[in-house]
């Protein structure tokens, strides 16, 4: 159905595709997967005709593209798309969006004729097996009812599912879970119907449940097709990264030279008595949900909101820095040979 052979592009200072093949074939889901930056979206980009290929060779069915194709033209030859922004309007009814994708039927005196608009739109939701009325808000919709929606919209006026190819840049994104398996299952269903599929990914267990092939891109090349079912996520790992699982995450060296900060019985806002140390080249994360506490814990480590308690300090372990201590305002706490002024003062050296 679709044939790549050495497509490649370059931008002013990188070269994002290099003599990249790859074949989708009939009926088969086939992934695409690749870190950030690997090349997916340039590739994704050409098949609509966005840009141009600096070379290489496109052919979709018996139709050969050697300087790459307009966006008309892929509409044409049958490629269909589905971003990762569906680019659906939530505040539109199902007639509405499925329309914008055709155009609305009209009278010859340019008026809609939302009758045929409703009974087209009608046939197309029990096509796709879509849960949803014509009149129904886009937004009212579940979210893998509205990526249905757009896939219904990109592939309506294909005749029959064995036409064409549908290309899906990482539609499951932003679905929750059930959304996602419930996406996966009409897409299991239109392949068995005969539709050819390119399906971009980041996720690697998720596309090697349900495709039947994978392709990985590294630095814009095409580095192995594998079967799914014969393919493990460690197999795709090293593929994707260059080298083997256990070597991803090497064990830090972290420079000697203990604490950079240190912070000691701090009491501000909703917080009490916390005390923490940030070692030499270590990141430490501080988390919570809003009202937790958090943000005045660092307001308050940049002295920018005095704590209530007295016993506190924030101690860069570094010579070249002086440390801090904030005395309380005059009243609070205990008397003490502490200066009662609010301000924050340098501890003796």
């Amino acid at each position: 159905m679709l044939y790549l052979d050495g497509l490649s592009k370059s931008f002013p200072g990188t070269r994002a595709l290099s003599d990249v093949d790859l074949d989708v074939r009939g009926g088969e889901i086939h992934a695409l997967v690749g870190a950030n930056g690997s090349g997916k979206s340039t590739l994704v980009k050409i098949l609509a005709g966005v840009y141009r290929p600096d070379g290489g060779v496109i052919r979709v069915g018996d139709r050969v593209f050697g300087g790459g194709l307009s966006p008309s033209e892929a509409r044409a030859v049958g490629l269909h798309f589905v971003h990762q922004d569906l680019a659906v309007f939530t505040d539109l009814s199902v007639a509405d969006n499925i329309a914008i994708g055709r155009g609305f039927d009209t009278d010859p005196l340019g008026r809609i004729r939302w009758r045929s608009v409703r009974r087209h739109t009608s046939r197309v939701l029990d096509r796709f097996h879509i849960a949803a009325r014509p009149d129904t808000p886009v937004g009212a919709l579940r979210p893998s009812d509205r990526t249905m929606v757009a896939i219904a919209r990109a592939l309506q006026d294909q005749e029959g599912q064995d036409s064409g190819v549908l290309v899906l840049d990482e539609p499951t994104t932003s679905l929750p879970d059930a959304d996602v398996g419930l996406l996966i299952a009409a897409l299991r269903r239109f392949a068995e119907a005969g539709q050819s599929m390119l399906f971009i990914s980041h996720d690697i267990d998720e596309a090697l449940s349900f495709v039947d092939r994978v392709s990985v891109l590294r630095d814009g090349r095409k580095v192995a097709t594998l079967d799914a079912p014969r393919a493990d996520r460690d197999q795709v790992v090293e593929l994707i990264t260059g080298r083997p699982v256990g070597r991803l995450y090497p064990a830090p060296q972290r420079p000697d030279g203990g604490a950079r900060l240190q912070v000691r019985n701090v009491s501000v806002g909703p917080v009490r008595d916390v005390s923490f140390d940030v070692p030499a080249g270590e990141i430490v994360g501080l988390a919570g949900l809003i009202g937790s506490g958090a943000s005045e814990i660092l307001q308050a480590i940049f002295r920018a909101r005095p704590p209530r308690a007295p016993r506190w300090a924030t101690v860069p372990a570094m010579p070249s820095r002086q440390a801090f201590r904030t005395c309380p305002p005059s009243g609070a706490g205990p008397a003490s040979s502490t200066p009662a002024c609010g301000r924050t003062c340098p501890l003796p050296r």
